[in-house]
């Protein structure tokens, strides 16, 4: 696994997205390390990055993105080809 630059102390999942329950656990996981791997609020990890940071496949990542930005916890967009998740919360 690639190791984080910054000193790691664990993930923060705020309580928006821990008491929604529409997300399941993994999608708060992947929230979580969003959060870890964001500079200012916005995250550039591909899911492949994510997902080894999460010990999931990249299948799960992309669908917990997809939830996590259903539920207004994130928003994706791209500048050329590269995506920025944003954090809304």
């Amino acid at each position: 696994m690639e190791e984080i630059k910054r000193g790691f102390t664990g993930i923060w999942i705020p309580r928006e997205v821990w008491f929604n329950t529409s997300l399941n656990a993994l999608d708060r996981l992947v929230f979580g390390g969003i959060n870890v791997l964001a500079d200012d609020g916005k995250c550039f990890a591909s899911d492949e990055q994510i997902a080894n940071f999460c010990r999931c496949s990249k299948n799960k990542v992309a669908i917990s993105i997809l939830n996590l930005e259903k539920n207004a916890c994130l928003h994706v967009s791209f500048i050329d080809k590269q995506r920025i998740l944003s954090i809304l919360l």
